[in-house]
């Protein structure tokens, strides 16, 4: 049984919490994001750019998490295993790139706990994605995605 993986869930809270009511006429919290993606582009404008970035920004996450994981699969497999540890590092960057762009998030309260648990989990994932290839560390890298 495949779970929403952490970073996944911490995009979609994200863009949960952040979305203000006033660019969303939506019925309850679960179906605002579906709403922001729906509605008309009048309504849409009235989101504040920066948080549309931020918002992106934390998506990219959940994307680029998927893709690390590949790419160990790939390395392990022997198939452009060069390539794929370059990705590898280049993604890496790229994530570390993403939570300093929502370190401002650290601050408050509705977005402080998620983006913690995101932190901490990305070290755990980085960490085994450093790791030399075993069946354990891809069963790990796998069960953090």
């Amino acid at each position: 049984m495949r779970h929403f993986s952490s970073l996944a869930l911490f995009s979609i809270v994200f863009a949960l919490i952040l979305t203000p009511a006033t660019a969303v006429r939506a019925a309850d919290s679960s179906t605002t994001l579906l709403a922001l993606i729906l509605a008309p582009a009048s309504d849409v404008a009235a989101v504040d750019s920066s948080i549309a970035q931020d918002i992106a920004s934390a998506g990219r996450l959940r994307t680029q998490s998927q893709r690390l994981a590949k790419l160990y699969q790939q390395a392990a497999m022997d198939i452009t295993t060069q390539a794929a540890r370059h990705q590898i590092a280049t993604t890496i960057s790229a994530v570390d790139g993403e939570l300093a762009r929502l370190a401002k998030y650290d601050r408050l309260a509705n977005t402080q706990r998620p983006l913690a648990r995101s932190k901490a989990l990305w070290q755990e994932l980085r960490g085994a994605l450093n790791e030399s290839y075993s069946q354990t560390s891809s069963e790990r890298v796998n069960q953090l995605v």
